[in-house]
């Protein structure tokens, strides 16, 4: 709080509170909606002009009321959130240990929009993740096209160690995603050897 203070009094206007997965924030100190009472608190700052304050990141899995219902309340929460779905199948979000299904995050999509008006949400896709089946990336396409985000994103699946996905395989061979009409999708050109994940 007290760095935010000083940086809102040089004349700073926004300030970007950035973490893997932002909406956590609190749960190692015991707090419950540790974010949101967080942002309440940068909200209520006096400062000498307008100020913004956004977040990055918000793990679909923990996008609470709470949170939605502050972003909505506060002038200067910029309406935006920045959704990483990663994928629309439940199958390999699975394999990502990540949960849910497109249904699902189109639903939490529908709620954001609902609970704060005018909301620009964000999201990133990959693509080609170990063992994507064509009907996994069909999957992916089909939420790209009913998502309406306002920004949409995709990227080849990422290499560094020491994910369990790096030493699975088919592994992504670049060059071989495409966006175009509204819609996401990857060559079923697979690379050479079976699947190995779990």
């Amino acid at each position: 709080m007290a760095e935010a203070e000083r940086l809102f009094a040089q004349g700073v206007r926004e300030i970007n509170l950035i973490g893997q997965d932002t909406t956590c924030y609190g749960e190692d100190l015991g707090l419950r909606d540790g974010l949101p009472l967080l942002l309440e608190r940068l909200a209520r700052l006096e400062t000498p002009s307008e100020k913004w304050i956004r977040f990055l990141y918000a793990y679909p899995n923990k996008v609470s009321g709470k949170l939605l219902d502050t972003i909505a309340a506060w002038p200067a929460l910029v309406k935006y959130i920045d959704l990483p779905l990663q994928h629309s199948s439940a199958r390999v979000l699975k394999r990502m240990r990540r949960g849910a299904n497109g249904g699902v995050f189109l639903r939490l999509i529908e709620r954001i929009r609902a609970r704060i008006p005018g909301v620009a949400i964000r999201t990133s896709m990959i693509v080609g993740f170990p063992g994507e089946t064509d009907a996994d990336s069909r999957s992916c396409a089909s939420l790209s096209k009913r998502r309406n985000s306002t920004g949409w994103a995709s990227s080849p699946t990422p290499t560094r160690k020491p994910a369990p996905a790096t030493t699975w395989t088919p592994k992504w061979t670049a060059g071989r995603s495409t966006i175009g009409d509204g819609g996401l999708w990857r060559s079923s050109e697979k690379s050479p050897g079976g699947e190995t994940g779990p």
